[in-house]
This record gives structure tokens, C-alpha cells and sequence, in this order.
């Protein structure tokens, strides 16, 4: 029971036990998986990654897609970063940086197939999230599942279909 006493919150010890771990993925992680991180530490005015600490943590709830750190080249080397709690003597994941859910791009070429490439691929949605499963700084493949034909230079916008865990073309605007 929380109690009062003038401008103070006097909080339960309890309460106080919680802990807290803050980390960055050391390889890819997918939903349901145990994943090694590396530890993430306060220097007073910024995170950073502690590659020498390492600890386990769960994903639980089976929710969470990751980018493990270095798995492809700056800009886009920093893995997920993730915050995990104490539970049952295990660190579990509570919060991830989130994976891409839209996004965008132009066509290389030509298509008529059930896939096809673009470039140039912005992350629509949500707002701070990161590209996962291929490498962002790439061209990219989507599938194309209603079977449009569409031309160089396209764009393309397309979802993170997680069942297949694919990327599957949502709209095309064409010039």
C-alpha cells in the first residue's frame, strides 16, 4: 500500500526489487526465442554497449523480431535494443525496438512475377522502428501475392505479412 507523507510518495520495498536490464541484441532474433544481448550501461549522458557483459533473455510472450548488432554495415549496425526484467530468475524481454511494418521503395524494374525488387526503401511505419530480416541499405524482394504488373520506377509500398515472413506489396503508385 502506497502511502502519502507530505510531498513524498513512500513507495512498498517490493516495489523496489524490480529489476531492470537494458541490452542490444548480439544476433538475429525471432518471436518465442532466447537470444544473447549484450548490456547496455548509462554513462551519465547517453546508452552505450558493453560487448565484454552478455546475459540471456526471453522472449516470453513470443512477440518480438530483432536485428542482431553488426549484422549488416553502418548506418544500419546497431542490433535491436531491447528492456528486460527479472522474472522467475530469468531476464525477460519486455520491449524491443520495433520491427518495420510498412514500407516503402522503387521498383528496379519491370514486373509481372509473384516477386519483385526495390530500392531506395524508406520505413513508413511505425515511427523509430528498424528493417529486420534484409538489409536495409539493399535492394530489397517483395512479393507481389495479387499478381500486378507494374514498371521501373514504381513505387511500391509494402507490409510485414508475419505469418510468411515476408514483405508483401500493398499498393503501387504509378507516375
Amino acid at each position: 500500500m502506497e502511502e502519502r507523507t507530505g510531498y513524498q510518495l513512500v513507495r512498498p520495498a517490493s516495489l523496489h526489487r524490480t529489476a531492470i536490464r537494458f541490452g542490444e541484441l548480439k544476433d538475429a532474433h525471432t518471436p518465442g526465442d532466447t537470444s544473447t544481448c549484450y548490456e547496455r550501461r548509462w554513462t551519465g549522458s547517453d546508452y552505450e554497449t558493453d560487448a565484454d557483459t552478455e546475459f540471456e533473455a526471453v522472449d516470453a510472450r513470443g512477440e518480438f523480431r530483432g536485428r542482431g548488432k553488426d549484422q549488416y554495415n553502418f548506418p544500419h549496425d546497431a542490433g535491436s535494443y531491447v528492456e528486460c526484467v527479472l522474472r522467475n530468475g530469468q531476464w525477460e524481454i519486455i520491449w524491443m525496438t520495433p520491427h518495420a511494418t510498412e514500407i516503402e521503395g522503387y521498383a528496379v524494374a519491370d514486373f509481372t512475377a509473384s516477386t519483385t525488387t526495390i530500392d531506395g526503401v524508406t520505413i513508413s511505419t511505425p515511427d523509430g522502428s528498424i528493417i529486420v530480416d534484409q538489409d536495409p541499405a539493399a535492394a530489397m524482394t517483395v512479393s507481389d501475392i495479387m499478381d500486378w504488373n507494374g514498371s521501373a520506377d514504381n513505387l511500391i509500398v509494402a507490409r510485414w505479412h508475419a505469418a510468411t515472413e515476408t514483405w508483401r506489396i500493398r499498393e503501387i503508385v504509378c507516375p
